[in-house]
């Protein structure tokens, strides 16, 4: 199957696929990079795995992924592709990539799923991001994400809060004063830490929002590694508190470089839904088998929109399977960790064994 067989097969999946048929498209996506994606050809090889062989998605080998910083994992030349995304760095400084030869399933994934969990059949909403613009970052997917969000759900007053690599709060304070003063139902959207310094930043000031009714605020990336740690249900406390919205209006989004679809946290229990192009298996990462049900373990997507490069990535994340999501752990610690380390090592030896 050629590249814009398979791109038309994920769109109308994504359009109005039923759940039911994602197996056999999975398999297709997955002869797909094997045929076409070098280096996770070898990977497969050294597993001793083909298309051939395989009957369910759950036996397509996912890719740990941390392999995206050890290489191209692309179905396309570098040369021949629209733009990547960019990993964040290790400490030896190590950047990964996942390369996107057009952005046009990327898109489709984000503003369906999107228009899902975040419009509730509102057409457009005045916006506030807490994030830089492409311009200033341009292979970052979540600058992308919400660039996105702002052009095709934002009103013509929406803001960026974010210039510069630096936030005008000064700005942001009059977008929601005059938000209130209007009774305009605004969204706040960016990063975990962007919010925790806001709501520093009112505490300092001592501020305190009610947002009309109809707000929400969506943050991304958790916190973890940042000056100012918390939990996600502490976090997702203190922001409901700050702009006296409900907890069900406080929306987390789960994403990463590495995938091309997003998950959204709506209930305020932590449960992150998936959209049903997207199938979330819970491993052992040292045996690569699924877990006992409520028992935690790493969180492997397979993620169809991901067709540019692989289709199951094996995240450093750990996580307990629910019946509509999963329930985000945070990163995986002790043996957990150590199984996701030689995930990679064998992704690196397998690699290196058919070069």
């Amino acid at each position: 199957m050629n590249y814009e067989q398979i791109k038309q097969n994920i769109l109308a999946f994504i359009e109005n696929g039923e759940s039911d048929s994602f197996e056999s498209l999975a398999l297709q996506v997955f002869t797909y990079q094997y045929e076409n994606n070098p280096i996770y050809r070898k990977f497969c090889r050294a597993r001793k795995v083909h298309p051939s062989m395989l009957q369910s998605y759950e036996q397509i080998p996912p890719v740990p992924v941390g392999a995206f910083k050890e290489a191209d994992i692309s179905c396309t030349p570098i040369e021949e592709t629209e733009t990547y995304f960019q990993t964040s760095g290790t400490t030896s400084g190590r950047q990964g990539r996942n390369i996107h030869r057009d952005l046009d399933v990327w898109t489709a994934s984000m503003k369906a799923h999107f228009e899902e969990s975040m419009m509730k059949e509102k057409k457009r909403v005045k916006m506030a991001i807490l994030f830089p613009h492409p311009k200033e970052m341009p292979h970052s997917s979540l600058a992308h994400y919400l660039f996105i969000a702002l052009r095709d759900y934002g009103t013509k007053d929406s803001e960026y809060i974010a210039t510069n690599g630096d936030y005008d709060f000064e700005k942001f304070v009059a977008f929601i004063a005059e938000a209130e003063q209007s009774n305009t139902p605004i969204y706040l959207l960016g990063a975990t830490f962007s919010f925790i310094h806001f709501v520093e930043y009112m505490e300092n000031n001592n501020l305190r929002f009610q947002l009309p009714k109809g707000s929400r605020v969506l943050d991304t990336g958790g916190s973890k590694g940042r000056a100012i740690e918390m939990s996600s249900d502490h976090f997702k406390q203190m922001v409901a508190e700050s702009f006296a919205l409900p907890k069900s209006d406080c929306v987390n989004m789960y994403g990463m470089t590495e995938l091309s679809s997003q998950f959204y946290d709506q209930s305020g229990e932590g449960i992150q839904k998936a959209p049903n192009w997207v199938k979330t298996v819970v491993i052992n990462p040292e045996n690569g088998l699924r877990v006992q049900k409520g028992e935690k373990g790493i969180l492997v997507h397979y993620d169809l929109a991901n067709f540019h490069s692989v289709l199951g990535v094996m995240t450093e994340d750990l996580g307990i399977a629910e019946n509509a999501g999963f329930k985000l752990l945070g990163r995986s610690q002790g043996a957990e960790a150590k199984g996701c380390s030689l995930a990679v090592e064998q992704f690196r030896n397998g690699v290196s064994r058919w070069n």
